[in-house]
C-alpha cells in the first residue's frame, strides 16, 4: 500500500527575520503549525533541518516524527527546494510515495 509522507523543510538561517521558523506564531513555533498538519494528513511526518534547537530537542516536535539533518549544501538560501525534497527521497527511501510538502512559512493553510 502507498503511503503518503508530509515533509516539513525547516532552515535555520534567514536573511529577512532570522530563526523566523522557530519563533512564536500564536502560542507556538511557526513550525509546529505545520508538523501538526502533517500528523493530521499524511501517515507520517518528517522535518528536514538544520536547527540544532529541533535537532538536539530543545524545542517541542512529536515523538512520531521523524528528525532528518539537513546537509550543509542544502541549507543555504541558494538551495533548491527539489534538492532538499530529492534528499529526503532518496536517503529515506520514500519512492513510490505521494509527498506532502508543508512549509512553516504559510501556517494558515486548511487541511480541506
Amino acid at each position: 500500500m502507498k503511503k503518503t509522507f508530509a515533509i516539513v523543510p525547516l532552515r535555520n538561517d534567514s536573511k529577512g527575520l532570522p530563526g523566523k521558523n522557530i519563533r512564536e506564531f500564536c502560542g507556538k513555533p511557526l513550525f509546529y503549525r505545520a508538523v501538526e498538519q502533517g500528523l493530521k494528513v499524511a501517515d507520517e511526518c518528517i522535518v528536514t533541518t538544520d536547527i540544532e534547537e529541533i535537532l538536539m530537542g530543545r524545542l517541542p516536535v512529536p515523538n512520531e516524527v521523524k528528525l532528518r539533518k539537513r546537509p550543509k549544501n542544502l541549507a543555504t538560501d541558494t538551495a533548491s527546494m527539489e534538492s532538499v525534497i530529492q534528499d529526503v527521497l532518496v536517503n529515506l527511501d520514500l519512492k513510490d510515495s505521494t509527498i506532502i510538502l508543508l512549509q512553516a512559512t504559510s501556517p494558515l493553510r486548511t487541511e480541506t
